[in-house]
């Protein structure tokens, strides 16, 4: 029984480990208004891939993406969507032919993304995990 235990407690720690601790090239970053403090990787890829569009607390989600052939974006598809950039673009071709969707802006520089992050009370982005980030705007933990 206490071995089950201590082995559950090891497994939920592992499932818990925020995405960048294995992907310390980027973090997530949010407006410091946005109340939350984590989110789910299911629940960050669905804001991207458009298919919930709002927050729990019902507030419209605004992601931001990193330029199409930006190393930092392929890692982030990679990581968060479970994708590669190739089936992104796809979906996104067959969302926009649909009407369903367009994909979310696609911005040149972290400088760019923190700006539009900073703009959006809402707003969701990656940037380099080196970038430094300004009060307006901080990290939000990616669990798994």
């Amino acid at each position: 029984m206490k071995r089950t235990l201590i082995g559950r407690a090891l497994v939920a720690g592992v499932l818990a480990a925020p995405v960048h601790a294995h992907d310390k090239d980027f973090v997530v970053i949010v407006n410091a208004f946005n109340p939350f403090v984590t989110i789910r990787t299911d629940d960050l890829s669905r804001i991207f891939l458009k298919k919930t569009a709002t927050w729990s607390n019902g507030q419209t989600a605004q992601p931001v993406d990193q330029s199409e052939g930006s190393n930092l974006r392929r890692r982030f598809t990679a990581s968060v969507l479970n994708r590669d950039t190739g089936s992104v673009k796809s979906y996104w071709q067959q969302q926009v032919f649909s009407g369903r969707a367009v994909p979310p802006p696609a911005l040149d520089t972290d400088a760019a993304v923190l700006e539009f992050v900073r703009q959006h009370p809402y707003g969701v982005g990656y940037v380099s995990a080196s970038t430094p980030l300004t009060s307006e705007v901080r990290v939000i933990a990616v669990v798994r």
